[in-house]
């Protein structure tokens, strides 16, 4: 990380502090948009479901139901029962 303190920003014209004002707003909406971009990610992984039996094995809802979650909804337990 650059230090910014050592910057004398005295010797700068009021434009030429402008444009460096414009250019560190556009770089901090980039980096932030990056990290919006990662947030999903994370968002959609979370567990939704937990195995009561096993509370370590949870399952997203996503993609093929894992093994306890079928044999729960075959015992007659409804998915909102096992929301986590």
């Amino acid at each position: 990380m650059a230090q910014t303190d050592d910057i004398d920003l005295s010797s700068y014209t009021i434009p030429e502090l402008e444009q460096l004002a414009k250019r560190v707003g556009q770089e901090i909406s980039k980096k932030r948009a990056c990290f919006r971009r990662l947030l999903p990610v994370v968002e959609r992984g979370r567990a939704l479901y937990r195995n009561p039996v096993n509370p370590a094995e949870t399952w997203s809802g996503r993609g093929q139901q894992p093994r306890w979650f079928k044999q729960a909804l075959a015992r007659g337990q409804r998915p909102e029962t096992l929301l986590n």
